[in-house]
């Protein structure tokens, strides 16, 4: 059973991937500041005080319009690093504190291959993000994606991670039982 799961995974990435880097790198730069605006406009977003954001890889969503804002609003900005050799994050300034673990007002911005409506997340195969974000119950977890990356049904394992919500260039997608405000 766990190979059928692993390779449904396996295909689905493959074809997303593709899809994901067939988008021209001008638009992919607009589709993400269209998707960063609708970030940036939550209440939730504004209220937190910590914001933990990634370094986009493969033609992902950039979250730097998010980063820029982040800064200029004092909050702290924490990025994925080791965490002592567990999945953990890092300061994005230096000398700042380390992340604590399940910290009040903490927003993730996720990177993923494939968003479901349910909050399903597809990453890359190695499970980092699930392992990090399982130690950050309460955070905020917003996944940041193209339109063309959310698919009916992610296949889940029991310990994939779920987010909260999906921010697109086209829509805010809150996953059921999650409630956020513009």
């Amino acid at each position: 059973m766990g190979s059928d799961l692993e390779h449904t995974k396996h295909l689905l990435r493959q074809r997303l991937l593709r899809a994901r880097a067939a988008v021209p790198r001008d638009t992919a730069a607009r589709l993400a500041e269209a998707a960063c605006a609708r970030v940036i406009g939550l209440a939730a977003v504004a209220a937190a005080g910590v914001l933990v954001a990634y370094r986009p890889l493969g033609g992902e969503a950039d979250p730097a319009a998010v980063l820029s804002w982040a800064r200029r609003a004092g909050k702290r900005v924490y990025f994925p690093g080791d965490g002592g050799g567990t999945a953990g994050f890092v300061p994005g300034e230096p000398g700042g504190p380390p992340l604590e673990d399940d910290a009040p007002g903490t927003v993730f911005l996720v990177p993923g291959v494939a968003f479901d409506g349910r909050g399903a997340r597809l990453g890359r195969g190695r499970g980092w993000y699930d392992r990090a974000l399982a130690r950050h119950p309460r955070a905020l977890r917003i996944g940041l994606a193209f339109e063309l990356q959310l698919v009916e049904a992610v296949p889940e394992a029991a310990w994939d991670v779920r987010v909260d919500a999906v921010a697109t260039e086209a829509r805010l997608l809150v996953a059921p039982g999650k409630e956020l405000s513009t």
